[in-house]
């Protein structure tokens, strides 16, 4: 093959012992010089686009890369015990995305539905147990016409906190 000084806008010639190398030298001995000419341009061009999709192929890989940490972190964002390590260090820096905030939201709008789920089921066990003990109560003194009155109304109000629809008329002494 001859040297690149002679076709400036060519990539360097491929390393000894490449095979588009070993190929062109045996060309070289085989053809006569129009031939060779165009066989050369056609190595060289093979050589190119080598060189490029090489290229492209590692540029693919980074992207590969980046693309996998960033799915890391919609996951730890997702999932991971400690909410707020998605919010720390290279998942909140290089490798967050607008998916990966949105997973944050969403994670934040779960943890906040889960408290309220608990606290109210905190308060129907409490309120439970309020109109349980006050049945019994009510029970317990039936004979008694002014405590049985008592506590009809607060057997009243706890429904009405409880949100129960109340009877008007039952709700008046």
């Amino acid at each position: 093959m001859s040297d690149t000084s002679y076709h400036p806008d060519w990539p360097d010639l491929p390393p000894e012992g490449h095979p588009l190398r070993l190929l062109g030298a045996r060309l070289a001995d085989l053809l006569d010089e129009d031939n060779w000419n165009n066989c050369e341009a056609l190595l060289m061009q093979a050589w190119e686009e080598l060189t490029q999709a090489k290229a492209e192929l590692a540029a693919l890989h980074t992207e590969l890369e980046l693309l996998t940490h960033k799915l890391i972190t919609c996951s730890v964002a997702a999932s991971h015990p400690d909410a707020n390590l998605a919010h720390t260090k290279a998942y909140a820096k290089q490798w967050n995305s607008p998916q990966a905030e949105d997973v944050r939201i969403l994670r934040a709008d779960r943890d906040a539905l889960r408290a309220e789920c608990e606290r109210l089921r905190v308060d129907a066990t409490v309120k439970a147990g309020r109109l349980l003990y006050i049945a019994d109560n009510i029970n317990d003194n039936v004979a008694v016409r002014f405590g049985l009155e008592a506590r009809e109304d607060e057997i009243i109000a706890v429904m009405k906190d409880a949100g129960w629809p109340i009877d008007a008329r039952k709700a008046q002494p």
